[in-house]
């Protein structure tokens, strides 16, 4: 199977299909003899996987080591457990820094409503940002 058609049933780019080749996520395909890579259909299910891992926010790192347990004969399922696990604490630890980065942002508003836009010192960007 060529590159194209490869990208159409797994949905991702051509381009993303050379880079994750060329870091170690899909295997080497072997070559025609006009030089197009020829796919092997196992690669589609491996590509919906990476896809759908990537948009849940697994590492290429990650995803690397789901499939070389997968490819050595072990299943890959406590280690996706482990990455999931990873995933929920690092969402919660970013749901709290938004959080807390929305109540500043709307502290900070609610002060500069209350000033006047004067120009202070040459060096001073705006005092609204840096106080």
């Amino acid at each position: 199977m060529r590159i194209g058609a490869l990208a159409r049933v797994t949905g991702l780019d051509r381009s993303t299909m050379r880079f994750y080749e060329q870091v170690g996520v899909f295997p080497s395909p072997p070559r025609l003899d006009n030089g197009y890579r020829d796919y092997d259909e196992r690669l589609v299910e491996l590509g919906r996987f990476v896809r759908a891992a990537r948009s849940l926010g697994f590492t290429l790192h990650d995803i690397r080591e789901v499939v070389r347990l997968r490819e050595s004969g072990t299943a890959p399922c406590a280690q996706v457990r482990r990455v999931i696990d990873a995933r929920i604490a690092g969402v919660g630890q970013q749901i709290a820094d938004l959080l807390r980065a929305h109540e500043e942002l709307i502290a900070l508003r609610d002060e500069a409503a209350s000033l006047d836009d004067r120009w202070e010192e040459a060096s001073c960007v705006c005092h609204l940002v840096t106080g």
